[in-house]
């Protein structure tokens, strides 16, 4: 991990001297690579952290790339979003992971 952070750092400040770093996002394919993660957790946020800390894991164990995993683990605030009293309408798309386009009128 201090070896990576290290690297990455080197490269950040243009002293890199090594090989290129390898930085490999799956991003729709984890779709594919989620099913093969046991999940315990029962409720429906704790199961989205579980499934983002087991990504770190596969992602070093299994994928071994360059990526920095810091050891920090972010809990992000629940927003709700709302038309502020403006009416608009959104088109969702029929594909899973699909787009969303907004139509303001």
């Amino acid at each position: 991990m201090r070896r990576c952070r290290r690297f990455v750092d080197d490269m950040n400040d243009l002293k890199h001297t090594g090989p290129p770093l390898l930085l490999t996002e799956p991003e729709g394919a984890w779709r594919e690579i989620v099913t093969t993660f046991p999940v315990e957790c029962v409720d429906e946020q704790a199961r989205g952290w579980e499934r983002s800390l087991r990504q770190r894991i596969y992602q070093h164990d299994v994928i071994q790339d360059d990526a920095v995993h810091e050891p920090v683990f972010t809990v992000r605030r629940n927003v709700r979003v709302g038309d502020y009293g403006i009416p608009f309408m959104q088109s969702r798309s029929s594909e899973a992971g699909g787009g969303i386009t907004t139509n303001p009128y």
